[in-house]
């Protein structure tokens, strides 16, 4: 079963659920967008998971693992992570890097809680810049993670799991 949720914000996902249990949300980028194109082709569409970064590094912290758990769910080939500042790749070498393999859709999924400075105006100018480069390619962004509904249940589990240590 498919179940289409639209967001306030306007933006979208789809959540697959079958026999192996419930698949994460997969961000669409406009309406009617569910990875086929309009003549029954596969698009191959990629996901960049971007993070802020640090200078104190953590590109190995259990965050670092999310790009491969989100490839091992077989949604999408190419899952790939990014930085937006103090780490490697940055958001257009995950984006370039997304094109080089032929990717005709690229989904970014900022990891941030909130929308602020880097959300509202460092990554439209990143994505409108790799829009002028690659015209071709659909390039969209989904909410921040902080305003996905499911943020709640997130909230509960982790004191859930302090309250049991």
């Amino acid at each position: 079963m498919i179940r289409k949720i639209r967001y306030a914000s306007g933006g979208e996902s789809i959540r697959c659920c079958g026999v192996s249990g419930i698949m994460p949300d997969v961000a669409l980028s406009g309406a009617g967008s569910t990875g086929w194109s309009s003549i029954g082709r596969s698009v191959k569409t990629a996901v960049i998971l971007l993070r802020h970064g640090s200078k104190e590094g953590g590109q190995e912290d259990p965050a670092s693992r999310l790009p491969g758990d989100v490839q091992k769910r077989g949604v999408h080939e190419i899952v790939v992570p990014a930085f937006l500042q103090f780490g490697e790749p940055d958001l257009a070498g995950a984006i370039e890097h997304c094109v080089h393999h032929h990717a005709e859709r690229i989904i970014i999924v900022p990891l941030f809680m909130q929308q602020g400075a880097h959300v509202a105006r460092d990554i439209p100018a990143i994505i409108e810049g790799a829009r002028r480069s690659h015209p071709g390619v659909d390039i969209s962004v989904t909410d921040v993670v902080g305003t996905h509904p499911l943020m709640v249940d997130i909230v509960l589990d982790l004191v859930a799991k302090t309250v049991k240590r």
